[in-house]
């Protein structure tokens, strides 16, 4: 709790009224895992997080809300499904944008796209994590279908 709002505060000073928050616009031609704004945050929501001349303070700020949130509802030990304790942030934040560097991966929701960084991190089995990962496009793709033939 404190190092997020240590990070807000830092960010709020450093940045003044020169740089308010950049949110990620909800584009409704771009169909993601949600089916709402506040539901969508994928790869393409992810992208937009990075504020010109401060690349991770907005993911440090979303990376703090989700582990503070998951260490609230699951308990302590889902944290390190999450978020692993090999790497500090600023290595973690790189590595998720790797992830998301590869357009199928942009329609992964992110807190997937934590967990499979974490596995890779933690060193699970590649071939697992590779499955894993194409589970994960395929469900996307079988949303992204299911949310067109709603609209029709």
């Amino acid at each position: 709790m404190k190092s997020t709002l240590f990070v807000v505060a830092f960010v709020a000073l450093r940045c003044g009224a020169q740089c308010p928050p950049q949110f990620p616009q909800f584009d409704p031609s771009v169909s993601t895992m949600g089916s709402c704004p506040a539901c969508s945050s994928d790869g393409r929501a992810w992208q937009q997080l990075a504020v010109p001349g401060e690349p991770f303070a907005m993911k440090i700020i979303y990376l703090s809300g989700l582990m503070e949130g998951i260490v609230f509802v699951a308990g302590l030990p889902q944290h390190n499904v999450y978020y692993p304790a090999s790497l500090r942030v600023e290595e973690f934040i790189k590595a998720i944008d790797r992830f998301y560097n590869q357009p199928e991966n942009l329609p992964i929701p992110i807190m997937q796209a934590m967990r499979m960084v974490t596995a890779r991190a933690n060193g699970s089995d590649p071939a697992a994590i590779e499955k894993e990962i194409a589970t994960l496009r395929r469900d996307a793709l079988e949303l992204h279908r299911a949310l067109e033939r709603n609209k029709q």
